[in-house]
């Protein structure tokens, strides 16, 4: 989207946020703290991992505590330094601006304002859509699980609901969402994906092009070549952990299921 004349195309899997009213579960533009929610009545962490199951695995605030004592501005090397760094403007001591004070929480909405003008892409797509349209459309392809470990599947939705109000040409993306599935969940192997890319390769070559050699025998899956929302339910055995089999045989001898 930032270098449609260099990229034909994209295949990106479960992607860091594509629009920042969902940087994992923060609305950088709305919210006042990263690490609680505001509440009259008591502030809840916010979290930043969690299993599909539904439990929180460790906070924001924890997240970014590491983060602070492993070093100062922004120089952990985790995984929110990183993003302000590579998102944000330079502070005034030189280092990248943070987007929130890393003790508290509490989010700066000037230097928000920068990360959407430079880098919220559904903001970017939204704003330039006259002259980016026609280079880009039909060439995005995005998964990602329903319970992404990390919430990522939120600012797919967020991307995917702005991009499908936009005309003139239509957008023509792909969003597959796999049901209950966490981070790193793809919906084929890693065969299927090459040959997929391979195979939208070889149909944008330019006209005359040899593309015998390009691709093998295989065939991408129809899935891949669906355009639109798709979701794909593997069922509650993917999902649930195994344990829960012995469960629901127990539950079968007792008197109550009978």
């Amino acid at each position: 989207m930032l270098y449609p004349d260099t990229y034909a195309g994209a295949w990106a899997g479960y992607p860091d946020p594509m629009d920042f009213r969902a940087h994992q579960v923060i609305d950088i533009y709305a919210d006042a703290n990263a690490y609680v929610t505001g509440s009259s009545w008591v502030s809840v962490p916010r979290p930043a991992a969690r299993g599909n199951t539904g439990d929180t695995w460790w906070t924001n605030g924890q997240e970014n505590a590491y983060e602070r004592a492993v070093a100062s501005h922004g120089r952990s090397q985790g995984q929110w330094d990183i993003w302000q760094a590579v998102f944000g403007p330079q502070g005034k001591d030189g280092y990248p601006a943070p987007i929130w004070d890393k003790r508290t929480g509490t989010v700066d909405h000037t230097v928000a304002a920068y990360w959407k003008k430079h880098f919220d892409l559904s903001s970017i797509v939204a704003a330039d859509w006259t002259r980016l349209g026609p280079k880009i459309a039909g060439r995005l392809h995005v998964y990602v699980g329903t319970e992404d470990t990390y919430f990522l599947n939120n600012g797919v939705a967020y991307f995917e609901q702005r991009t499908n109000a936009l005309t003139a040409p239509a957008p023509d993306f792909q969003f597959i969402y796999g049901v209950s599935q966490p981070h790193g969940w793809t919906p084929v192997t890693d065969q299927q994906l090459l040959t997929t890319m391979a195979d939208f390769i070889a149909r944008h070559a330019p006209q005359g092009t040899d593309v015998s050699g390009w691709r093998g025998r295989e065939q991408p899956p129809q899935l891949m070549l669906t355009r639109g929302r798709q979701v794909v339910d593997e069922g509650v055995d993917a999902i649930l952990p195994s344990a829960d089999a012995s469960l629901a045989s127990a539950a079968k001898r007792s008197p109550a299921a009978a």
